[in-house]
């Protein structure tokens, strides 16, 4: 019997980026189009939800053009730095997510988002009765740099990496039954940089949230081997000069074009693969 394939990915803002050049090349040089599995969080759905869709142009597109806009990041907006609400309407209008293609998918695709008033994850299918474009609304939902909290069937909802960073999108692939993992860890330093501001911000919010908070501010290191299953990780070869609020286009681009390479150019995935 076949093995059941995951990509997993993790957050980061802007950083995802170079997720998205890693995804597009498992898809375009490596012929990786239609995993079993795959699983994200916060700013990296957007591209799965593409990969999942075959729209491979696109995310390259929204990631070295329309994302580098003072519509997606403006330290000038203090109550909406990072507007949620460009990037679902990027996906609605501006470069069209072919839901419709999702929905029909065998890929099982899982959003990972934070229920507000518990802390606990959830995570939204492609296969469930799930506005999609909501469910991307609710992962991507940064607690002050966005401000909003999304609605989805009577529950409020924030980013999704809070409460699914990426050892629990892994657990999640697992649980879903993935033998094969591809990691897309655009940094494997984990959230330690931005503790601060998540250990902050625990101080101001409901106690369910504040501890689900607190331990994702503290996890400095993921998972490198599960029992039963193989697992590879695609990482930045060179230090990435972006960071999740800087959105300028040649950073963007960088990082884009290094996940590409980086993907293309990774012997031990070919070996992988096989």
């Amino acid at each position: 019997m076949k093995k059941k394939l995951a990509i997993v990915t993790n957050g980061g803002g802007a950083r995802c980026a170079y997720s998205a050049g890693a995804l597009c090349s498992l898809a375009e040089v490596h012929g990786i189009k239609k995993p079993d599995i795959v699983v994200g969080s916060s700013g990296s759905t957007g591209s799965l939800a593409y990969y999942v869709a075959g729209q491979y142009p696109e995310i390259k597109n929204i990631w070295t053009n329309l994302l580098a806009s003072k519509k997606f990041v403006s330290l000038l907006r203090i109550n909406r730095v990072l507007d949620v609400d460009y990037v679902i309407k990027i996906f609605k209008e501006l470069e069209p997510l072919n839901y419709k293609a999702i929905r029909k998918s065998k890929t099982n695709f899982f959003i990972g988002a934070t229920e507000y008033t518990t802390g606990g994850k959830r995570f939204f299918s492609n296969h469930q009765n799930v506005d999609i474009f909501e469910a991307l609304r609710a992962s991507k939902a940064v607690p002050i740099c966005y401000g909003k909290r999304v609605e989805i069937n009577g529950k409020k909802y924030i980013d999704g990496s809070i409460s699914a960073p990426m050892e629990k999108t892994l657990e999640k692939a697992v649980e879903e039954g993935a033998k094969k993992i591809i990691i897309i860890d655009d940094e494997n330093s984990g959230p330690s940089k931005s503790a601060y501001f998540w250990k902050t911000y625990s101080l101001f919010v409901n106690k369910g949230l504040s501890k689900a908070v607190v331990e994702y501010s503290n996890k400095k290191h993921i998972q490198k081997e599960i029992v039963g299953v193989d697992v590879i990780y695609i990482s930045p070869t060179k230090k990435l000069s972006i960071s999740a609020l800087d959105n300028k286009k040649k950073h963007l681009e960088e990082a884009f074009n290094l996940g590409y390479e980086d993907t293309r150019d990774n012997a031990e995935l070919k070996r992988f693969l096989k």
